[in-house]
């Protein structure tokens, strides 16, 4: 991995735009190609119900996890999340290993220090990967990942919600 990024902030503060505003730049400013998986965000004065992935490389989607009752899948606190999507999102982003330039993973939290959920494909690519890796983390989690994942913060860049993109973006 030649550098890695975490997007960070409190809960429901904009990490996943504030991740797609990064993301952008990094395609029409840089010209890097991206591969990884994103979380959709919801409309605007929307009540958040569902979360869907999709694959950045080619724009598949997949309903990750709803507040609805859902036959077949696991229930988690409040959640029920779709069994088939974490293998498929893991298989989306190391397929995108040799032919991309970024990685991203939205995101990295409780599932992954337990070793599920993008676990095995964000382990592989800190481990593995030649290019950028960017992954939003929540705040009150962060050093939890670090630890789990063996990151050393002093080593990684952040962008933090709350702070305009254009303050942090180099």
């Amino acid at each position: 991995m030649k550098k890695l990024v975490l997007v960070t902030g409190a809960l429901n503060s904009g990490k996943t735009t504030l991740l797609n505003a990064y993301c952008s730049r990094l395609d029409l400013d840089k010209g890097l190609r991206l591969g990884g998986v994103a979380c959709t965000v919801p409309l605007p004065g929307k009540e958040k119900n569902e979360w869907v992935l999709y694959d950045l490389r080619t724009g598949e989607t997949r309903l990750l996890m709803t507040l609805a009752e859902t036959p077949g899948w696991e229930k988690k606190g409040r959640f029920f999340i779709n069994p088939a999507v974490f293998p498929w999102a893991n298989s989306c982003i190391v397929q995108a290993f040799g032919n991309t330039d970024c990685l991203v993973f939205d995101e990295i939290g409780r599932f992954e220090i337990e070793g599920v959920g993008l676990a095995p494909a964000f382990s592989a690519a800190l481990r593995e990967y030649p290019g950028i890796v960017v992954a939003v983390v929540r705040d009150t989690l962060l050093d939890q990942v670090a630890a789990h994942f063996s990151i050393d913060l002093a080593k990684t860049d952040f962008l933090r919600t709350g702070i305009p993109l254009n303050e942090q973006y180099s």
